[in-house]
């Protein structure tokens, strides 16, 4: 069973900072809310051409509410992406966390066994022959 100290060790790690992926999608879900708005204005103020005339009409709202709708969905979409990204970030290093105190033991802080460098030395090699 965990004791309370563990507990809080696990519990602090959702306190951490959050991974890179997490923050495109959210700074995206922003650009595209501010630009399906941007878009949908231009877009609304545009000049009707047909048969080679063209007509200045009054701001068309119908074509403005659906950018704008467009918009906010999209960004509304890349945001819930950016969130699942963040919990499966928290969750997977919450899982990380209690494996390597099943695995180790009380010690929470107890950093995995040394396994040794994967550099090779030149210095064993003194003195070989083929």
């Amino acid at each position: 069973m965990l004791n309370n100290g563990i507990v809080r060790n696990i519990l602090a790690i959702g306190d951490r900072e959050v991974n890179t992926v997490d923050k495109v999608l959210k700074v995206i879900a922003v650009v595209t809310a501010i630009a399906g708005i941007i878009v949908g204005i231009v877009q609304a103020n545009q000049k009707i051409e047909f048969l080679g005339q063209s007509y200045n009409v009054p701001f068309q709202w119908g074509t403005a509410v659906t950018w704008w709708v467009s918009g906010i969905i999209s960004a509304i979409v890349f945001w819930a992406l950016g969130m699942i990204v963040a919990y499966l970030e928290d969750i997977s290093a919450r899982l990380r966390e209690i494996e390597h105190y099943v695995k180790y033991g009380d010690d929470i802080q107890k950093s995995p066994p040394h396994l040794g460098s994967s550099k090779a030395s030149i210095d064993k090699l003194k003195g070989f022959k083929l």
